[in-house]
């Protein structure tokens, strides 16, 4: 399989993920962004609030994001005043994310707070 699909594959994966809850499928408004590879204007998924970049490093045994690539996905987030989120699949099939440090408090806010209740 050619980079290209490899990458397209986690993308489709990361996708599928995002957009289901519970077991069932929503819209939960994550979309591909078209021709993502070929352009610099959008992550590869997008969302109202988040872009997306999705990185496939297969001989990589441990995560190391290029600083190019966080640098494109920053300048895109703060372009289109989103959070952005960076995921890398490493060797072995596991997956790696990165992001935002606030962004993810916001984000795990609501979990935070049901251990209060």
């Amino acid at each position: 399989m050619n980079t290209r699909k490899i990458g397209d594959a986690l993308e489709d994966d990361v996708l599928k993920s995002l957009n289901t809850v519970s077991g069932k499928k929503h819209k939960l408004g994550f979309t591909t962004t078209a021709n993502s590879g070929a352009k610099w204007s959008d992550g590869d998924l997008t969302h109202p609030d988040y872009v997306i970049e999705c990185k496939v490093k297969s001989t990589q045994k441990g995560f190391s994001a290029p600083s190019s690539e966080i640098k494109k996905i920053k300048e895109i987030a703060d372009k289109t005043l989103k959070d952005w989120i960076y995921v890398q699949e490493i060797s072995e099939g596991r997956r790696m994310v990165l992001m935002d440090y606030e962004a993810f408090m916001e984000i795990t806010e609501a979990h935070r707070k049901e251990f209060l209740k």
